[in-house]
């Protein structure tokens, strides 16, 4: 764990810091999330609306799995989603 360090609060800083530091702390973060995520959890970490969540559902590289009628995405593989994205267009 990072102890007294503060997460960058915006890109530029982000890539100033050390390599690995953001992403041990997104693993802390991650470790206070459920296993499985749904479309209102993402309501909550992501800045978009909900029609922008269900767009990324229905993108074939997105990780999900269908229980009933609701889609969830497993929390480690949405960061690890995000991380590759990030690195698709950064």
């Amino acid at each position: 764990m990072m102890q007294g360090k503060v997460i960058p609060l915006n890109a530029k800083q982000a890539r100033d810091w050390p390599e690995g530091v953001i992403s041990e702390a997104i693993k802390e973060k991650v470790k206070e999330l459920p296993l499985m995520l749904s479309a209102k959890d993402l309501e909550g970490i992501l800045p978009v609306n909900r029609t922008a969540i269900y767009e990324l559902f229905k993108r074939e590289d997105f990780p999900k799995i269908q229980i009933g009628k609701r889609l969830m995405t497993p929390t480690h593989l949405f960061f690890e989603f995000l991380e590759d994205e990030a690195r698709k267009t950064g």
